[in-house]
């Protein structure tokens, strides 16, 4: 028996729609069972995670998980937006601390704006082909972009304090490009809780540098490292403030050291 979809049902409308996908896929899979199964569970379970840890609604999000990939969707909104950009960063935030002997898990992607169709057995999606492309293109290192007509669309967001906090989460690299600024929600968070993310994600960073000999591949943890880097002395500044010598010690605790070698590319110390 065929069944056949009702036309008049049928809404192929802009939503904001990302593409995500995880960087180093290949050497998750063929890791240790005892490691795949905690990372297919961390995946499966970090939105769910989200909602309870941080007690907030992500209803209007279509989650759809594929291999290495990842379709998020929801409607073109104020609120929409909220969940999707707060929702991408906090998993992005969880997927990074490492939990496992291979550390965490970083993923590269894209969000814009565009036609887009799904039901629970299909999706249909200019949007989804305009972000799968702009990652291709420009997301060399690790993070997700973020289309200008989706920054053009945050600057439009109603509420004053809505738009500071999503205006926050995007930044903007030296190659000028915009991307999702996921340790930016650490800012809502302890001193303490906020120590812990910045040690699992160093530690996450200096495993896959460990890993790899690749010199591609350790051009994106390079970059990683920097972000890092420029996130942890901008996330304890009000400790600089309070305690010169806490903050000199947590520093040496928590930055990723780096030194160039005599071929002029860096090597990270610890």
């Amino acid at each position: 028996m065929m069944l056949m979809s009702d036309s008049a049902t049928i809404e192929y409308t802009d939503r904001l729609v990302a593409f995500v996908d995880i960087l180093g896929f290949k050497n998750l899979i063929n890791a240790k069972d005892v490691d795949v199964i905690k990372i297919i569970k961390k995946l499966d379970d970090n939105f769910g995670e989200i909602e309870e840890a941080y007690g907030d609604d992500f209803s209007l999000l279509s989650v759809r998980k594929f291999s290495d990939c990842m379709c998020v969707s929801c409607e073109l909104s104020d609120e929409g937006i909220r969940q999707m950009l707060v929702a991408l960063a906090f998993y992005q935030a969880l997927s990074s601390m490492s939990f496992s002997t291979l550390g965490g898990i970083f993923f590269r992607g894209a969000i814009t704006i565009g036609k887009h169709f799904e039901s629970s057995h299909m999706i249909f999606s200019k949007g989804l082909v305009d972000a799968y492309h702009f990652e291709k293109d420009r997301a060399k290192y690790p993070r997700i972009l973020i289309d200008d007509k989706v920054d053009d669309r945050i600057k439009t967001v109603i509420d004053p304090h809505l738009r500071n906090i999503l205006c926050k989460l995007v930044a903007r690299s030296p190659d000028t490009v915009r991307f999702l600024d996921y340790l930016q929600i650490t800012i809502d968070i302890s001193l303490e809780e906020r120590e812990n993310v910045f040690r699992l994600h160093k530690k996450s960073i200096l495993s896959q540098i460990a890993a790899n000999d690749d010199r591609k591949i350790l051009e994106k943890y390079m970059w990683l490292s920097d972000y890092h880097n420029e996130k942890l002395q901008r996330s304890f500044n009000i400790l600089k403030d309070q305690d010169s010598k806490a903050y000199e010690n947590l520093q040496k605790r928590l930055l990723i050291q780096k030194i160039k070698d005599e071929t002029g590319c860096y090597v990270v110390l610890a």
